[in-house]
């Protein structure tokens, strides 16, 4: 089975908000490169005060270059390895950062370049913080590796994040990632 090491690996977030829907529906952020263990790669907080919740949520987006794919995809997964986390789930979408190609740096508007239409795999519970955690990508994203020549994702808690549910509680779903090096985090793929 081929494999594709991971291009670029980002995150971007909006922290210290008090709403979920500010939080959620911004537009831009701040975003920087993971070139290492990143202990909040993706993840949805909404912490307890005294004047209410104030919430934060950290996306992870990553680049494939898939020119080398020139045949019909029929089975992938992206393979991510864990650092850290404190529960809940997961999710792959589809992606348009990286300038939407990949030729660009991660930008902090890049946090908003993602759908919450459609996704890439099933949610699923369990991060396994020191081996891979595989999302068995759909069809949807097997289209995407052929017909473009990159593969554009992003990984975001499931349950506040994608499904746009304001908790109403205090929630700390942190996630992390080891990027020390680019075949920590691959795509593979059966032709």
């Amino acid at each position: 089975m081929p494999t594709i090491n991971v291009s670029t690996a980002a995150y971007a977030r909006v922290a210290n908000q008090p709403s979920h829907n500010a939080t959620r529906n911004a537009t831009t952020g701040q975003a920087a490169n993971i070139t290492g263990q990143a202990s909040n790669a993706f993840s949805y907080v909404a912490t307890g005060g005294g004047r209410g919740l104030t919430y934060s949520i950290y996306r992870t987006f990553l680049y494939f270059d898939t020119t080398s794919i020139t045949g019909t995809v029929s089975a992938a997964s992206v393979n991510v390895k864990g650092f850290s986390n404190s529960g809940g789930r997961r999710i792959l979408v589809p992606s348009t950062a990286f300038g939407g190609d990949g030729q660009s740096a991660i930008t902090g508007g890049d946090y908003s370049n993602l759908s919450f239409n459609t996704n890439y795999n099933d949610n699923f519970n369990g991060w396994n913080t020191s081996s891979n955690n595989v999302f068995t990508l759909k069809s949807t994203a097997f289209s995407d590796m052929q017909t473009n020549d990159y593969f554009i994702c992003a990984v975001i808690q499931y349950d506040y994040d994608y499904n746009n549910s304001d908790p109403a509680s205090a929630v700390s779903n942190i996630f992390g990632i080891d990027a020390n090096v680019s075949s920590n985090i691959y795509l593979d793929y059966t032709l």
